[in-house]
Order: structure tokens, then C-alpha cells, then sequence
């Protein structure tokens, strides 16, 4: 079985942009991931890695750095390909709000569909039979959408799990954390940073990121719906309303 982990960064009311993305691997080398992670994560009693708290780890750099590479590591190791989708949250905006609740749309779902689309045409470009799942760390906003929106597009519902910690259900079930989605957090967040601050610089020069140009040279893609892009978006959405429409319009007559 293949499991693609993804988790996201930055959110719909405060930030220019979201980005979704994340890996793929089998269920065993995620098991040796998950060993080594931990391992890892141990070596600095660590009990847990979040890309937010780990910038703001008050520790020499050179053990934040030590840390970030050696993470890396284990992810190339274990992870067969990346994927991962970033869009300009202002995009949504400009959707009406009944064809959000038609089409399950916002800035999340928009981005998680993007990834789980190009997951499932990979395995079958690459013919792999294997069953394929998609985890999502739970709790971020329009999770809901998300789902419904998989399901819409004819893809299997996504699985949420906890990232961080394992959590207690109310009649006192342990649900385990899945660690592959704490390396889905610090691709989604490097992504963040530099998209982000492309979007913000207006065409002054900055520093690039270490992780981000690590990330890169990784296989796969993590996409990017710009303004321009989204002008091509909002206008497939319309063909597809008017396609939708004029097949009710079909059925209709024909009744």
C-alpha cells in the first residue's frame, strides 16, 4: 500500500497564500521513517517536530541546523516523490459563495484536491497497482470541504489523523499520530516562506531558504497558482458551471 501524507500552511483569513504539500511512500518505508524520525527527534528530547516551534527553539542555530539536516536526510531516504500545491488565497474571494457550497471550494481544498489529483495520475502514469491513501493532518480549517470535495472528484475520502501527538477519542480510544505528516509540515512550511515572500518582496532580491532548495531537488512537483493563473482557473470553473447546467438542462427535457 502507498500512503501520500500532506499538511498545510498558512490560512485563508490572514495569509496571502496556502500551500498544501507533502509525500508519498509505502506503508513499510514509512514505518522506517517513522523509526528514525522519532529517533531523531529523541536525539534533542524532542517530543514531537512542528516547523512553527522548531524556528522558535531558543538553541544555538548550529543545532537547529544540525537538526533540519539530518531530518532531511531521513526524508529523502524514505520519500519516493513530493507534491504539493500553493495558491493565492484572494482567488477564493472571488468565488460566490453558493458555488463554494456547489463545488466544496476554498483555499484548502482547492490546494489538497491539486495534490491528491497529481498523486493518482502518478501511480497511474507509473502503472502501480498498489491501493493508494491520502492523509491529511487533522484540524485545519475546511477539512470538510476537502473531503467532500475528494469524494466529488471521485477520489477516496481523505484519512485526517493527528500530526503532533496521539489523541484520546471521548470514549477513551487512542487515535496514534502519524508521523510521515511532521515531515508534510516542514515541506508545506518551506514552500510558505518562499512563497509568501515572493508574493511580498515586489521584485527585490532576498535569500533562499536551505530547506526550500533541498526540497527542490527532490522528485516532483509543488505547483503554483498565481494571479495569472488564477484568471484561468476562475474561467475553467465557469466552462464547467455552464457544462453542469447545460447537462441539467438535458436531463431536464428529456423527462
Amino acid at each position: 500500500m502507498l500512503a501520500a501524507a500532506f499538511d498545510a500552511s498558512g490560512h485563508e483569513a490572514d495569509q496571502p497564500v496556502m500551500v498544501v504539500a507533502g509525500f508519498i511512500s509505502s506503508a513499510a518505508d514509512w514505518a522506517s521513517f517513522s523509526k528514525e524520525w522519532y529517533k531523531r527527534l529523541s536525539k534533542d528530547d524532542l517530543p514531537y517536530f512542528h516547523m512553527r516551534e522548531i524556528l522558535k527553539w531558543n538553541v544555538p542555530e548550529s543545532q537547529r541546523r544540525a537538526l533540519f539536516g539530518d531530518l532531511m536526510t531521513i526524508i529523502k531516504d524514505h520519500a519516493y516523490r513530493k507534491f504539493g500545491m500553493a495558491i493565492v488565497t484572494r482567488l477564493t474571494s472571488r468565488i460566490s459563495h453558493a458555488d463554494k457550497l456547489r463545488w466544496y471550494l476554498g483555499a484548502y481544498s482547492l490546494a489538497g484536491r491539486a495534490c491528491a489529483n497529481d498523486v493518482y495520475k502518478w501511480v497511474a502514469r507509473e502503472r502501480i497497482p498498489s491501493p493508494v491513501a491520502c492523509f491529511f493532518e487533522e484540524g485545519d480549517l475546511g477539512a470538510g470541504l476537502l473531503r467532500d470535495g475528494m469524494i466529488q472528484d471521485g477520489f477516496p475520502p481523505p484519512v485526517f489523523l493527528p500530526g503532533k501527538k496521539p489523541r484520546k477519542t471521548q470514549d477513551g480510544t487512542i487515535v496514534r499520530h502519524f508521523l510521515p505528516l511532521q515531515a508534510a509540515d516542514f515541506i508545506a512550511a518551506e514552500y510558505f516562506m518562499y512563497v509568501s515572500n515572493e508574493i511580498r518582496k515586489s521584485g527585490k532580491r532576498s535569500n533562499v531558504r536551505w530547506g526550500f532548495l533541498e526540497f527542490e531537488k527532490m522528485a516532483g512537483e509543488v505547483y503554483a497558482i498565481d494571479n495569472r493563473g488564477s484568471e484561468s482557473w476562475l474561467k475553467l470553473l465557469e466552462m464547467s458551471k455552464r457544462i453542469d447546467e447545460l447537462i441539467r438542462q438535458h436531463k431536464r427535457g428529456n423527462h
